[in-house]
């Protein structure tokens, strides 16, 4: 054995493992969620509280109200869902009849708004509209809720509005 050939061997190991990681550092960096221009206030309200909310307003939940997901439901006011909105909305040709339909798009809105905002108050939504059954999004704000549609291809794409505009009637949530 020759220590400055396992010496050297050794060097040339720790560079390619100090390459690699900044390649999968790099790929990490781009995972991140975007680094937005503002602030925003966060809220919480116990799920127990946002479930006779919603029945007061005839929501039904789509799963067993006595199974919470979290303690609390976080969600941020009307304005800095507005500036929020934009990157929960995903491009229209993503669509796949039965696969990656507009349930998908809800739950794809409600998933990154937890995971790039901390906020799980977007919760997936759905009922009737002027084309039909349908699944879309609904933001907790102060006092209320506001809607928006995950799918770039409908015509209120990533614009808050308020139950029943536009043609959307809320029936049930997850």
């Amino acid at each position: 054995m020759c220590l400055i050939t396992d010496h050297v061997k050794l060097k040339k190991a720790c560079q390619v493992l100090l390459e690699e990681n900044a390649k999968l550092e790099a790929q990490v960096e781009a995972l991140q969620p975007p680094v937005l221009p503002f602030g925003y206030p966060v809220y919480k309200l116990p799920w127990a509280e946002l479930i006779r909310f919603l029945l007061v307003l005839d929501l039904q939940p789509m799963v067993n109200p006595e199974y919470v997901a979290d303690s609390y439901v976080t969600y941020t006011d009307k304005d800095s869902w507005a500036k929020i909105i934009p990157f929960l909305v995903y491009p229209a040709d993503l669509y796949v009849e039965e696969v990656a339909d507009c349930d998908d798009y809800s739950k794809w809105a409600a998933a990154d708004s937890s995971k790039l905002f901390n906020l799980n108050g977007c919760l997936q939504c759905w009922g009737h509209m002027p084309l039909g059954y349908h699944a879309w999004n609904l933001v907790l704000i102060e006092g209320g809720y506001k809607l928006f549609d995950a799918n770039a291809g409908f015509p209120h794409a990533g614009q808050l509005f308020n139950p029943m505009d536009n043609g959307y009637k809320p029936e049930a949530w997850k």
